[in-house]
């Protein structure tokens, strides 16, 4: 099954009553974390008509007796639907309220009722193929194996065939590499799929490393970004450590909460987080870095002393 450029290996079983009865999607635990569970819900072709039809039926009757006879309206939506495209229910809602002008609440729809070969299974394989973990509840495996997933997904990322962005680079000291890609494709289990580049400190070092996702990737990188401006503006770090206004009496208010070098170490990181403007955009590559790091090393300090002063002076409520 190809979905979203993603290649999905597929199993069919006729067990009518059998835990397996069905088509089964076999997913690398690395792929798990990007996988989105919605697609699955348009099962396969093939069975599609049949899944519209026991979605009508299971309707409660004050909706689905205006859907009468059921299989010729499950047709009509398998012909106006297209395949994969957003959500199965919002899509078929819609086509059922075009030819009805009846409006189907989003959860009116009973998935649940479904024959279990009109549930699509799913089963976790490790690296050399063996099944982890089956069942049918994708949105539930991803919540009970993240972590597991995002460590596959890091072994497998590091035995890639290595490119400009998947060779690791570690204790980097300064923006020395190319730019750093939204995604890149690496081939796992001999499967493609996508992965996040990013910046991320670790043990105090700094390195190229990729995530799983995207937001997991460009949150570790505003991090990484934030230490290496720390490493090529050492100068700059010192004198604004040295000169926040008001620290001693900040620390003061700050004691039942923890140690003043903690306060110190915060308002100069989000000095330094405001300054490289992060909020507003990522930085991804060396000409980037090295404008907003000459344009926050201008700032630095007026943007440090509102930060100070919002500590001394905190806002009246």
């Amino acid at each position: 099954l190809l979905i979203q450029g993603l290649s999905i290996p597929l199993h069919y079983h006729f067990a009518p009553g059998e835990e397996d009865d069905g088509v089964t999607a076999m997913i690398p635990l690395a792929m798990l974390n990007q996988l989105n569970p919605d697609w699955f819900e348009w099962l396969i072709p093939g069975l599609l008509q049949d899944k519209i039809l026991h979605l009508i039926k299971s309707l409660p009757k004050s909706l689905r007796r205006h859907f009468v006879p059921a299989p010729e309206f499950a047709r009509a939506c398998l012909q106006a639907v297209q395949y994969q495209d957003g959500n199965l229910y919002q899509q078929v809602g819609e086509q059922l309220r075009r030819m009805t002008g009846i409006s189907i609440p989003t959860d009116a729809w009973q998935p649940a009722k479904l024959p279990m070969h009109l549930q699509m299974r799913f089963c976790l394989i490790d690296n050399k193929e063996n099944v982890l973990v089956c069942g049918r509840d994708l949105p539930a495996l991803q919540h009970q194996h993240s972590d597991q997933a995002s460590q596959a997904f890091a072994q497998g990322a590091r035995s890639a065939v290595a490119t400009p962005q998947t060779t690791a680079q570690e204790d980097i000291q300064q923006w020395d590499f190319g730019p750093l890609q939204e995604s890149i494709m690496i081939k796992h289990m001999g499967m493609e799929q996508p992965a996040y580049p990013a910046l991320q400190e670790q043990a105090g070092k700094i390195g190229l490393t990729q995530f799983d996702q995207l937001s997991a990737a460009e949150e570790a990188t505003r991090h990484a970004v934030v230490k290496l401006f720390y490493r090529t503006r050492r100068k700059d770090i010192d004198y604004l450590r040295k000169n926040l206004p008001n620290l001693k009496q900040s620390c003061m208010f700050y004691a039942p909460l923890g140690q003043c070098e903690a306060l110190q170490e915060e308002l100069v990181y989000l000095s330094v987080y405001r300054a490289l403007q992060l909020d507003e955009s990522l930085i991804r590559d060396a000409n980037t870095f090295e404008q907003r790091s000459l344009l926050a090393v201008k700032n630095l300090v007026s943007i440090s002393n509102e930060l100070a002063e919002m500590v001394f002076y905190p806002p009246k409520k």
